[in-house]
């Protein structure tokens, strides 16, 4: 007989199982609550500053403002969704690494995050677009506050996201299955350590002169990074 479901097999008890959701689900509604004060000052602080006296772009520029700040949120929503991706893609790494016990994948990445750069600019680029929204001439109060405030709590829950999933060892989206005692290795000795045993054992497979010639030059460069 030809089936059209499967029903999902469990290996954990339906308790355990049913703790998990909730867990999850209560790190889901605290990541949504948190944006939420800080897009709320901000749209205090435009409604009474901006809005109540009167500062807002001319009419004639109402329709450039338009037509240039519909692009720049398409923009600024592709580049955000691959740096997002990106992040997403490595979280994942980690998290298969650390469910098989793979240490040197999860040292690679101990300390690898999205720079400090690439989050300069999507925050500048955010800032913009809030800031063009902001001087709109809004005819109707209520949805120049809907706007205000949906913007702001959407740029704000996704750096939010983005600093959570960029960092998995720790925060409020940790990976459960990584041991603490992972964390309390240094990955830079452990990563030089790794680079020094993978040379010497490259090295033993070569010729005994080839092998003298590359340790020669290798201390000529530690030499020079010396002085």
């Amino acid at each position: 007989m030809y089936k059209i479901f499967r029903r999902a097999i469990h290996f954990n008890p339906f308790g355990e199982r049913f703790h998990k959701r909730i867990m999850t689900l209560a790190k889901c509604l605290l990541a949504v609550l948190i944006p939420g004060p800080p897009s709320w000052l901000i749209t205090w602080l435009w409604y009474y500053n901006v809005y109540k006296k009167g500062f807002h772009f001319l009419e004639p520029d109402l329709t450039v403002i338009v037509d240039v700040v519909g692009p720049l949120v398409m923009l600024w929503a592709m580049i955000a969704a691959m740096v997002l991706v990106s992040s997403w893609r490595e979280y994942k790494v980690v998290r298969v690494a650390s469910k098989l016990g793979d240490i040197p994948t999860i040292m690679v990445y101990r300390f690898e995050r999205v720079s400090p750069l690439v989050y300069t600019f999507l925050l500048v680029f955010a800032g913009i677009i809030l800031f063009a929204f902001m001087g709109l001439n809004f005819r109707d109060a209520w949805f120049g506050i809907y706007t205000v405030s949906a913007f702001s709590y959407v740029f704000i829950l996704y750096f939010f996201m983005l600093v959570e999933i960029d960092n998995p060892f720790s925060g409020f989206w940790f990976i459960r299955s990584m041991r603490p005692e992972w964390l309390r290795i240094d990955a830079r000795k452990y990563l030089e350590r790794l680079r020094k045993n993978r040379f010497e054992e490259w090295a033993k497979g070569l010729p005994l002169d080839h092998r003298q010639e590359i340790l020669v030059a290798c201390a000529e460069d530690q030499e020079e990074a010396e002085n």
